[in-house]
């Protein structure tokens, strides 16, 4: 889940003496502290109160747009979409008053390049990709010539730096584009510029400090991103989005009890609060972290609030409907597992592989229900999640022993018992079984050949046979048209170039 809101500082207009610019400055800083505790009808009174003292500055208008956009980003709600972009043309339109006014006026760059960059985000978010990268191209440059300029601001830093990441994140595909409109993405710099506006900035702060949590977490720096992120937690324990974030990181690092334990108290904030805003995010995560315990009947009922709660269910992913049915056919209620698979999404689409193969796979369950062995491989596979090796692979075993003569269902139930050998350190076993898959040819799971072979290059490895561990990954390499292709080869890539260091 991707939330997009950073926060510019705008310094106050010399030339303007009317407004009272201090009392300007301390509601928009209460405005934002209201907003991040997710009162947003506080947080809109008060940057109405902004308006109201100062109504051709573009401030107070444009941290009430930021009200609508984050609630739509929260919750595709059309309602904050379409007042968002309402609010914006006002925001455009004063920021542009000051430019005529003043041609080098750094105040109307960061207003008009927040609020382009915001329009670019909430179209990106839409679907409307296109609309998205001309606006965002708008903001970008904006932002560019505000951040590196003589006068830059500390704030200011968060803007740029967050579209200098985003960018350099784009999609191969994509790179045509951005190359054409003049985009320039930068990893590190962009990162660099989010840490200065989270330890420095004014306005952006807090939002700075999110947004480098996350993109720590995404980098694999697990330490920098739980600092900043626990940071947030003790200024804003209230803050619901901040909470099930927290839990969902525990979930991807397989914390499962830990991950419950926030994913309740997010649903325990906004039950006390009267909000909804991350609700189905905290019950999906809840969901996925008793499906990962084969806690099934819990798992059933928190994916069924997921579903209940989200804005708009076209946008449920189909990992959501297929494990709801399969927790719904192991507790032996194969009709309401048929009726689920079946809202699931045809789709080939090679840039979300997982999406692909759960509804493959559903195909596969809708025909015939599942038998010993595949309901022996989903609990060794949640085992082998939450660190239980040692059943994981025992369970394996028996589905490898279950699935005889049925190859497709005996190459799956082999690998993920290479990888549980694997991941508890047993490297002379992976060594032996992983080459038995490779004699078993399989079609509909062809993936399991070099993903084999890839953890047969990386048993190899951790033994110091260097030799052995390259042909492995170079064999592996050789392998095409198989699920998660992409993200495997990036893996092994990744391999050699350890083996080459």
């Amino acid at each position: 889940m991707r939330v997009f809101l950073f926060i510019l500082f705008f310094s106050f207009p010399a030339a303007a003496q009317s407004p009272d610019w201090p009392r300007v400055h301390a509601l928009t800083v209460e405005g934002i502290d209201q907003l991040y505790n997710l009162e947003f009808d506080k947080s809109e009174r008060t940057f109405e109160e902004v308006i109201r003292i100062a109504p051709d500055d573009p401030r107070g208008w444009f941290f009430k747009s930021m009200v609508h956009f984050y609630v739509f980003q929260l919750t595709r709600n059309r309602r904050a979409y379409d007042t968002f972009f309402e609010l914006s043309e006002t925001v455009i339109e004063k920021a542009e008053t000051m430019a005529d006014n003043d041609p080098n006026d750094l105040n109307a760059k960061f207003y008009l390049g927040g609020i382009y960059g915001y329009r670019g985000l909430a179209y990106q978010r839409d679907g409307s990709v296109l609309s998205g990268v001309w606006d965002g191209r708008k903001g970008y440059n904006l932002l560019r010539e505000a951040a590196t300029g003589v006068h830059r601001s500390v704030d200011a830093q968060l803007g740029f730096g967050l579209f200098s990441y985003l960018i350099s994140r784009i999609p191969r595909s994509y790179s045509w584009v951005l190359g054409l409109l003049g985009f320039e993405g930068d990893r590190e710099g962009g990162l660099a510029m989010i840490k200065v506006a989270a330890d420095s900035g004014v306005y952006t702060r807090t939002e700075a400090a999110f947004y480098y949590a996350q993109f720590c977490f995404f980098e694999d720096r697990f330490d920098e991103a739980y600092s900043y992120m626990r940071r947030l937690l003790d200024r804003y324990p209230d803050n619901s989005l901040f909470v099930v974030t927290y839990a969902t990181w525990e979930l991807r690092r397989d914390n499962v009890d830990s991950a419950i334990v926030y994913g309740e108290k997010a649903i325990a904030i906004n039950d006390r609060l009267k909000v909804r805003m991350g609700d189905e995010y905290a019950h999906s995560t809840l969901a996925a972290a008793w499906y990962a315990k084969n806690d099934f009947a819990r798992a059933a009922r928190h994916w069924e609030e997921h579903i209940a709660k989200s804005e708009n269910t076209e946008n449920i992913m189909n990992f959501v409907y297929y494990r709801l049915g399969i927790s719904y056919e192991i507790l032996g209620n194969r009709q309401r597992a048929v009726e689920t698979w079946r809202r699931m999404e045809a789709t080939t689409d090679q840039g979300k592989p997982w999406e692909s193969v759960y509804w493959r796979r559903a195909q596969t369950w809708l025909r015939e229900p599942l038998n010993d062995a595949d309901i022996a491989m989903v609990v060794a596979g949640n085992d082998a999640q939450v660190g239980k090796f040692a059943s994981a692979v025992e369970l394996y075993r028996a589905a490898v022993s279950a699935s005889e003569g049925d190859v497709e269902r005996r190459a799956s139930a082999m690998y993920g018992m290479v990888h549980a050998l694997y991941s508890c350190g047993e490297d002379a076993e992976v060594i032996r079984t992983a080459p038995l898959i490779l004699m078993l040819h399989p079609k509909r799971e062809s993936w399991t050949e070099p993903h084999a072979l890839y953890r047969l290059g990386q048993s190899y490895a951790r033994m110091g046979r260097t030799a052995e561990a390259r042909r492995s990954f170079e064999r592996a390499l050789k392998f095409d048209d198989y699920d998660w292709e992409l993200s495997l080869e990036e893996k092994i890539e990744g391999e050699l170039d350890k083996l080459e260091r």
